[in-house]
């Protein structure tokens, strides 16, 4: 049975594990698929309410040709709090 908010269905994606890094800061991880790894970092750069908590990446594991830059997970990329298709 799925769960609602708001009249709106919930499909449950994965679960998530929370894992802490080499600097203390903790961390979730889970598996979308045998190839797909989703990582979610605190925003430890957070200083105003209207922005987010937390930052979710995807890792595409197998057949990566590109490497994206490394992120650390106390100083999320500037980028990542953009929005998908926008400039900013």
């Amino acid at each position: 049975m799925s769960k609602q908010i708001h009249d709106c269905p919930l499909v449950r994606l994965c679960g998530l594990w929370e894992h802490k890094g080499r600097g203390g800061a903790h961390y979730l991880t889970g598996k979308l698929n045998q190839q797909t790894r989703l990582v979610a970092f605190k925003n430890a750069n957070k200083t105003a309410p209207n922005q987010p908590d937390y930052f979710l990446f995807i890792r595409a594991d197998a057949g990566l040709t590109e490497r994206a830059p490394e992120v650390t997970e106390t100083t999320p990329s500037k980028t990542a709090d953009r929005k998908v298709g926008g400039t900013g």
